[in-house]
């Protein structure tokens, strides 16, 4: 009825296991083969759960958004409103995967806190 159609050449076939005659399914359907761990919908696929090399993206974006916020502008309370609206929504996506392993999540929580209480680039408030 929306008249949607699957782009084949965007697709590909990701095997699990042993296929037989997979050059030939792929042939067959128009789109290319691939294999894991790949990447679907930006979330990684066929790495560990646990694997912090799943995280690395995550904290990248953490310091890419905070790269274009000044602390020393912001009061205290913009400040905090920065922090858990914007990053506490970044690693949402990722949780619908996988758990956060212990390192990444004081990584994480580090960048928050130190973005925080600092006054400046250069000094730290006490908390």
């Amino acid at each position: 009825m929306s008249r949607l159609k699957v782009n084949l050449a965007k697709s590909a076939l990701i095997p699990i296991g042993e296929v037989l005659d997979l050059p030939q399914l792929a042939h067959f359907f128009g789109c290319g083969v691939d294999s894991l761990p790949s990447t679907y919908l930006g979330l990684p696929l066929g790495v560990s759960y646990k694997s912090k090399i799943v995280w690395e993206p995550v904290i990248e974006k953490f310091h890419r958004r905070l790269a274009g916020w000044k602390s020393k502008l912001l009061s205290m309370g913009g400040r905090l409103t920065l922090v858990e609206n914007a990053l506490w929504s970044i690693p949402i996506y990722y949780l619908s995967l996988s758990t956060v392993p212990v390192s990444s999540s004081f990584q994480l929580e580090k960048i928050m806190r130190d973005f925080l209480w600092s006054n400046n680039d250069a000094e730290m408030r006490f908390h």
